[in-house]
């Protein structure tokens, strides 16, 4: 009823030549309402992402409703069903549960005039993908990690394990980055590669298995804080986890705690995204598109390394983005 009502509301304005009540209009988010549809809140990340949500909203003057399917993408399909259909919102911002599960329900919200904005993985049809520059992130902690092997070890190849989750392809750029700033400084690495399901126990278990190949390893790189402690807590369970560099990537709270302890020594940087920033720019796009502006198919949220000297610092001054990524 809204989004007709807000089409009548041009149509009539358009018809008497008022184009700057039009221009007005669609800049406004007045009566708006976005359906917010995440992966699921077991993930620290995602926990993250819905209070900046809300945060954002109540900033812009935009209602949302904010649906958890618990990475069950079958119920992730009905919540968005019941968004179009029952609540009518103007617009919906998607973190696919299963990329790739989603091309039907979207061009159903399409035909709806409902704009999707999606988060983490693509999906056939959306309108824009906001998300962390998952390649760039990843390749300033292989930056970091690579500048420690080359001095740390010496005389022999370095070898690393890596847990990462081909069922998320956005996210697993991470890794490419990441061996991608390796290389800059260790060209003869030995790396070691384990799909996960992107959980710390899932991620620890496979890190263990490769920890069954070899005595030791020298470094560590998760795709996200979970798979990234798995991999140090099996490094740890193993041989101490001394002498080694590990990395992660998502400055989520057990992430930033493992950072900042003396306890778990070997963990030294963490890439950090800003869920404050996906999600203030996932509602602007997706207001914008909803009242008929044009918007980017695809816009990088920025990352920034923290380490254990920095982390305060980087988690409160997020980068700069482009106005009119953040504002109407």
């Amino acid at each position: 009823m809204k989004r007709l009502l807000g089409m009548s509301i041009l149509m009539v304005l358009a018809m008497v030549g008022i184009f700057g009540a039009v221009a007005s209009y669609a800049a406004s988010p007045e009566g708006l309402t976005v359906g917010v549809v995440i992966n699921t809140l077991r993930h620290p990340y995602y926990v993250q992402l819905v209070e900046a949500y809300e945060t954002a909203a109540a900033e812009l003057g935009i209602d949302i409703i904010v649906k958890d399917p618990d990475a069950d993408s079958n119920r992730q399909v009905s919540m968005i069903q019941e968004l179009i259909s029952v609540q009518q919102v103007d617009a919906l911002c998607v973190d696919p549960c299963v990329p790739g599960t989603l091309a039907g329900v979207i061009e159903e919200a399409t035909a709806a005039g409902i704009p999707v904005i999606t988060g983490a993985g693509h999906a056939a049809g959306e309108t824009c993908f906001v998300g962390s520059d998952n390649y760039v992130g990843g390749r300033l902690a292989g930056v970091f990690a690579g500048q420690w092997l080359q001095q740390n070890v010496v005389g022999r190849s370095p070898i690393i394990a890596i847990a990462e989750s081909t069922r998320y392809p956005i996210p697993n750029l991470r890794i490419a980055g990441f061996l991608e700033g390796i290389n800059e400084f260790v060209s003869d690495a030995i790396v070691v590669i384990r799909d996960t399901d992107a959980t710390k126990l899932d991620a620890m278990a496979k890190v263990e298995d490769i920890l069954s190949q070899y005595d030791r390893v020298d470094c560590t790189f998760g795709i996200n804080d979970a798979a990234s402690l798995g991999a140090l807590a099996a490094c740890e369970t193993k041989f101490g986890a001394t002498d080694m560099v590990a990395c992660g990537f998502d400055c989520d709270p057990d992430g930033i705690a493992t950072l900042q302890s003396d306890e778990h020594s070997a963990f030294m940087a963490d890439v950090a995204q800003y869920p404050y920033l996906i999600a203030r720019i996932s509602l602007v796009q997706a207001v914008k598109a909803a009242c008929g502006e044009e918007v980017p198919p695809r816009i990088w949220a920025p990352c920034q390394l923290a380490t254990r000297d920095n982390v305060e610092e980087v988690l409160a001054n997020p980068p700069a983005v482009e106005d009119s990524y953040i504002n109407f």
